[in-house]
């Protein structure tokens, strides 16, 4: 599971030469349901060699693409 560290919480994590292991570790909470969305997106976030805005953008059932091309790697998902 990926975690998700509130701003204040962003810099002690990423800077270990300063922040000591039990502190680290004391930063990872759980984060606030009430913040975080959530919503499908299209079948483009499967693969891996593309990171376009398409992977996180919503879509609806209407809106999923029945063929999408990656720019990048000329393969197309179903």
């Amino acid at each position: 599971m990926p975690v998700i560290l509130q701003p204040e919480a962003e810099e002690q994590w990423l800077d270990a030469s300063r922040t000591p292991f039990v502190k680290a570790r004391a930063l990872l909470k759980p984060y606030p349901e009430e913040q975080m969305d959530a919503y499908d997106v299209s079948p483009i976030v499967n693969l891996a060699t593309y990171d376009g805005p398409e992977c996180f953008q919503p879509v609806s059932d209407d809106e999923r693409p029945i063929l999408v091309s990656c720019p990048y790697c000329q393969l197309s998902l179903l």
